[in-house]
């Protein structure tokens, strides 16, 4: 009676014992599954399953397309390690990421280093900083200006000279001439002014105060270093 020689299903001939072998070599046949089904099937000792399957063959048939590790794939989805709750094996040692939470995840150190800054999007290489003042609530102040004899319209600061014509048919009024008294007509007098400056600006500051505090809309977040 022919007897195959395996160690696995696949190897085992169904068709086999035939019909007119001897009944003797039946032992040779149940002794050749028995072998099979242990190393198919070894368990945790390696002497085959120790414990009932209760996994339906529909439940058991999810496992189809898997190409690895099932849990090892889904530690890497979750963010953990093997044996090591709240790990990150999906990110490197010194990874810097922001989170929108109170305090670093398990595995992770919170990085004090940046404190009460705006996040900004760049679109070239992330990890800069800059700016000096504080953009939460912050308050800008105008500084002042000293006005110079450049900064006035053109002829303020001149000596002008005044008259005033009274009297005769002419009105009164004054009138700005160029020389320090205007000849009178019939019936009218004239007095003469002593040139008049006209101040100019002094070399002092003017200020326009705090022109108003923005409060800027933002949330916080806290950025976390890999361990």
């Amino acid at each position: 009676m022919p007897l195959e020689t395996s160690d696995n299903i696949a190897g085992l001939v169904a068709t086999w014992p035939l019909s007119g072998d001897f009944v003797s070599e039946g032992d040779n046949h149940l002794n050749l599954i028995k072998s099979v089904l242990k190393k198919q099937f070894p368990g945790v000792n390696g002497q085959g399953f120790s414990a009932v399957i209760n996994a339906t063959e529909t439940e058991i048939n999810y496992l189809t397309g898997a190409r690895a590790n099932i849990q090892a794939q889904i530690d890497n989805l979750s963010g953990t390690d093997p044996g090591e709750p709240g790990g990150g094996s999906e990110f490197d040692p010194g990874t810097v990421m922001v989170f929108f939470q109170s305090s670093a995840p398990n595995g992770w150190t919170q990085v004090t280093s940046n404190n009460d800054a705006m996040l900004r999007v760049v679109s070239g290489a992330g990890g800069g900083s800059g700016g000096t003042a504080s953009p939460i609530s912050h308050a800008h102040t105008t500084q002042g200006y000293a006005l110079q004899m450049h900064n006035l319209p053109q002829g303020l600061g001149d000596n002008i000279n005044l008259s005033i014509t009274t009297g005769g048919g002419g009105s009164n009024g004054i009138e700005h001439t160029s020389s320090n008294q205007v000849a009178g007509g019939s019936g009218e007098s004239t007095v003469s002014a002593s040139p008049v400056t006209v101040p100019t600006a002094q070399d002092a500051p003017h200020f326009h105060g705090d022109t108003g505090t923005i409060n800027f809309k933002y949330i916080n977040v806290i950025t976390a270093r890999k361990d």
